[in-house]
């Protein structure tokens, strides 16, 4: 990865390693990452264009679905 990584770099070596599988429960058809893609950074859930995120050496990551959705 560059220097000042992004969650974007990292999210692309991960889809990498576990294929389309991975690459399909994270991105729609047209290649916008879904809804229900959650990047929690640090304890934070990123809510703004989270693979434009800088990453840093030391930072924690969650790759998760919401628990519950509905209304």
């Amino acid at each position: 990865m560059e220097p000042e990584p992004r969650m974007a770099d990292l999210v692309e070596v991960i889809c990498q390693k576990y294929g389309d599988e991975f690459r399909h429960k994270i991105f729609s058809r047209e290649g916008t990452l879904k809804s229900t893609a959650w990047f929690i950074l640090n304890g934070i859930k990123l809510a703004e264009d989270p693979l434009s995120t800088k990453l840093k050496n030391g930072d924690i990551l969650i790759l998760s679905s919401p628990l519950l959705v509905g209304g």
